[in-house]
């Protein structure tokens, strides 16, 4: 499947997916500061960013697109959320990660499975565990 741009033109077109997962990463994180990456239920995967591009996603809308968005407060070691149907997981350096609750056991234990030696490996893997976990085949993606 093809990645999807989602920026200030096209966000109102993609304010119902059915999202299983989604990375954000603060302005100053290392990887892609200010990157959106979101998996649908399909394992359809788009991407955004709020901070760079000439026509990224105005941080006003992502809670359009993500509604648990609104839901999240940040501090210096990541973020929290009151909404019961997500799991926080840190994914290191400014970068963040929400699983929904019914897939997050699943997601959990493939991650201890995996036996990553450092956190770098889950922010470069995270998608691949949450794809597998859709039975969705690496030659899809």
């Amino acid at each position: 499947m093809d990645l999807i741009e989602i920026n200030d033109t096209n966000y109102q077109s993609y304010t119902h997916i059915p999202i299983v997962a989604f990375s954000f990463a603060h302005g100053g994180a290392m990887g892609e500061p200010g990157g959106i990456i979101i998996i649908d239920s399909e394992g359809q995967t788009y991407h955004a960013n709020y901070v760079y591009g000439d026509d990224h996603l105005d941080p006003s809308h992502i809670k359009d697109v993500i509604p648990v968005f609104s839901h999240l407060s940040f501090s210096l070691l990541g973020c929290q959320t009151e909404n019961t149907d997500w799991e926080y997981v840190a994914l290191g350096f400014g970068n963040n990660l929400l699983v929904r609750k019914d897939l997050s056991d699943r997601f959990n234990k493939a991650v201890e499975e995996a036996h990553f030696e450092y956190a770098g490996q889950l922010y470069q893997r995270w998608k691949g565990i949450v794809m597998s976990l859709l039975g969705i085949s690496r030659s899809k993606q």
